[in-house]
């Protein structure tokens, strides 16, 4: 049950608490196992973030779109490099 007293589970929390374990693991999982995993779970935690900022659009004020919407192209842009250093590295 959340604060306002919901027993629904909201989607973006779900994202959220991804994003933040998947910071928090990757580097552990790179070290423990390959940076292949490593970079698959970063990968995977900023298209969280990519996400978590493009649904933030619809509800944060107007003043904080631009703002909103550079993050979120930053997440994406490193998204894809961690996406492509993986692929690269993989072959």
């Amino acid at each position: 049950m959340d604060r306002r007293g919901n027993d629904r589970l909201d989607p973006r929390r779900v994202v959220g608490y991804l994003f933040v374990a998947g910071m928090v693991l990757a580097p552990f999982l790179a070290l423990t196992f390959s940076i292949e995993v490593g970079l698959a779970v970063m990968t995977f935690a900023l298209a969280a973030t990519t996400y978590l900022a493009f649904d933030a659009l619809k509800h944060a004020q107007p003043e904080l779109h631009s703002r909103l919407k550079l993050m979120a192209g930053i997440n994406a842009l490193l998204c894809i490099a961690c996406l492509l250093i993986l692929l690269a590295r993989s072959r």
